[in-house]
């Protein structure tokens, strides 16, 4: 790919950008949000038509003018979002679109995909094609999405954030995958934020800044700090992670904690920890596991079906949402755009969404606006949200802009305890770092943290401690656990 020009409206979204990739490689391809990557990536798959530039396929010119035309050339794509029909089989799912003829033959059918199977090391036999797709975990619709692109014979396979969603087993088994494919020829092209797979599985990394190229290197020449800078375009302050809190009195209690959910069975499982004052303690698992019912039973948006919660030694499991903030409680919610803040409204008036009854914002009914506007702009200015005037809609805001802004009204407004899930979502690195450092400054201030991430690397290496959910169980392994231990945990292994 070269001189590859794209834009948006006024959005400069790629400015002639160039893409090298050897045939065979595993090759790396990232940036901060907005660098242009996914935009990059939709111009080699057809999704997009660049403006200007152009694209070699083994040597030869192409225009790719829709997905269509880009696996007839042997592209294929998995987003993060899969392209998985819950209703239809495994088997009916692989051929979607792809049927070898108006009249099926199951048998040739499932022949054929057991060989691709095997190709990339899963020894499939004939009873798993006919399980219903919305039966199967996040690692086997993360194959199966493999599968779909080697059933359509594609070649040059791009993968956005693959392992977003998987555990670090499930990880380290579709990198193999991927290692025996490029040994047979094939071509990966991996989107990523998570530098340590970069540098344990790609051969060579691009890196691009602001919608430009800015540098191809060899990943056996550089290192994560060199990359963070080059991603950054400045020297990043990687925060070190804090020393176990020594015991004492807890500050948030959990006894037997249970969730119902529509289904009958129970989201959260005899839920039972502790978090000390000053701790901030990370909660790992693969996503689904129960941590989105979790937070909710905790802030008491969700009712629990048994067991209690205590704070600071007294029982709270009966309180109302706005009481528990009235006692400190914060929160970074999973879905920004449904929980975390109203589009249509202003940043001043988002700045004190939930917190808008507080005597430091009202008195008695009377909104006190000098005092909303102050927060506003202290909270914009934490982490450096880009906005067009704290008068204007948050809507207007990117995704990480408005994530900054959420991040900072949870961390700025004195919690005592608060609850952040995903908090890096839409953030970059520096960004990243600076949520997680304001984190641990307000625990050393007094106040306690629960942090839900489905990046493992990324609990450790902030967090004091890191629990496990699996399945709807709460598992608290020693405060020493290594990455192994997490690890099978997070997939139902023993400790």
């Amino acid at each position: 790919m070269r001189g590859i020009s794209k834009q948006f409206g006024r959005v400069q979204a790629l400015d002639n950008v160039g893409l090298s990739v050897t045939s065979g490689s595993i090759h790396g391809v990232v940036g901060e949000n907005g660098a242009g990557k996914s935009t990059l990536m939709k111009v080699l798959y057809g999704a997009y038509q660049a403006d200007s530039g152009e694209v070699k396929v083994n040597g030869k010119a192409v225009n790719i003018r829709s997905s269509k035309e880009a696996i007839a050339l042997g592209i294929g794509m998995v987003s993060q979002h899969y392209g998985i029909v819950p209703e239809l089989s495994m088997l009916d799912n692989l051929i979607l679109g792809a049927e070898p003829a108006m009249v099926l033959d199951k048998s040739a059918i499932r022949e054929r995909a057991g060989k691709i199977a095997a190709s990339i090391g899963l020894n499939y036999g004939n009873d798993i094609w006919d399980r219903d797709a919305s039966a199967i975990s996040a690692s086997e619709a993360q194959r199966l999405e493999i599968l779909k692109l080697l059933w359509r014979e594609a070649r040059i396979m791009i993968l956005d954030e693959p392992t977003a969603m998987l555990s670090p087993k499930d990880g380290e088994a579709l990198f193999g995958s991927l290692r025996a494919l490029t040994k047979e020829g094939a071509t990966v092209l991996l989107v990523t934020h998570r530098l340590p797979e970069i540098m344990e599985y790609c051969d060579r990394v691009t890196v691009l800044r602001g919608g430009k190229w800015i540098a191809d290197v060899p990943v056996s020449e550089t290192n994560p700090e060199q990359l963070s800078e080059l991603i950054v375009g400045r020297t990043v302050s990687v925060s070190v992670r804090p020393e176990p809190i020594p015991a004492a009195a807890p500050a948030l209690e959990v006894r037997n904690l249970s969730v119902a959910r529509d289904r009958g069975t129970d989201a959260v499982q005899n839920a039972s920890f502790a978090l000390a004052p000053g701790e901030l303690v990370g909660i790992a698992g693969v996503d689904g596991s129960g941590q989105a019912d979790l937070f909710r039973a905790l802030l008491g948006v969700t009712p629990t079906r048994e067991g209690e919660v205590l704070w600071q030694g007294q029982p709270i499991t009966s309180r109302s949402t706005s009481a528990r903030i009235e006692l400190g409680w914060r929160i970074l919610p999973e879905d920004r755009l449904s929980e975390a803040i109203v589009s249509d409204w202003s940043l001043i008036d988002n700045s004190t969404l939930g917190l808008h009854r507080l005597p430091e914002f009202a008195d008695g009914g009377k909104i006190r606006n000098q005092e909303r506007a102050a927060f506003a702009q202290k909270a914009a200015e934490k982490f450096g949200t880009k906005h067009g005037g704290l008068d204007a809609a948050i809507g207007g805001l990117s995704g990480g802009n408005q994530q900054r802004f959420v991040a900072a009204r949870m961390t700025e407004s004195g919690p005592k305890f608060f609850m952040a899930f995903q908090p890096s979502r839409g953030l970059d690195i520096a960004a990243t770092e600076d949520l997680y450092k304001a984190m641990q400054e307000r625990c050393r201030e007094g106040a306690s943290g629960l942090v839900v991430s489905f990046d493992l690397d990324e609990l450790m290496s902030h967090c004091h401690r890191v629990l496990v959910m699996f399945s709807g169980k709460v598992i608290v392994p020693p405060v020493d656990a290594d990455r192994d231990l997490l690890g099978r945990l997070m997939v139902g292994g023993e400790a």
